[in-house]
């Protein structure tokens, strides 16, 4: 144990006394050299500089307008009607068969892995034909099997037309 005199009264106390025990001077302790200051610090700067320069990066520069050349043409936006949606139309058909399911939550569809890509084919313009199967609880709660083939049309952007579902017994 290390001993270090009073500033008090002089008396020799412990370095780990909070105040001497003859005069009851309260010792104060050593401040130390705030190292975890510096750091929590350096740390704040840090992340502050790193937004500033991301948000440099993310923010196009400023770009001068030659008016003496004619403006470029607008790259023209892909409508829902120029795309083939068979993925989509999967996943849409997935939501019509789940509401028919006795047990929706426990439907289980084919992966990207299972082929579920060859399971589409498009009938042209935006109807779709799915030959597909779904894994799901029956009525006595026990995982089967079931076969399903189905056509879909897409009508507009957001909406999904079904013509026909039928699941094999």
């Amino acid at each position: 144990m290390a001993l270090k005199k009073c500033k008090e009264c002089g008396n020799e106390i412990s370095t780990k006394a909070k105040e001497c025990p003859h005069c009851g001077n309260v010792l104060k302790k050593k401040v130390g050299c705030g190292c975890t200051t510096l750091v929590m610090v350096g740390l704040f700067l840090l992340i502050v500089g790193s937004l500033v320069s991301n948000e440099s990066k993310t923010t196009p520069p400023k770009k001068s307008v030659d008016v003496s050349k004619p403006a470029a043409k607008p790259v023209p936006k892909y409508s829902w009607k120029d795309q083939d949606n068979s993925s989509m139309a999967y996943i849409m058909m997935e939501g019509f068969v789940e509401r028919r399911l006795k047990s929706p939550s426990s439907a289980d569809f084919p992966g990207v892995f299972d082929g579920k890509a060859g399971h589409i084919r498009r009938l042209g313009g935006h109807k779709y034909k799915i030959v597909s199967w779904v894994d799901s609880q029956n009525a006595f709660g026990a995982m089967i099997r079931t076969q399903f083939v189905g056509e879909i049309e897409q009508v507009s952007e957001d909406d999904w037309q079904l013509h026909s579902l039928e699941f094999a017994q």
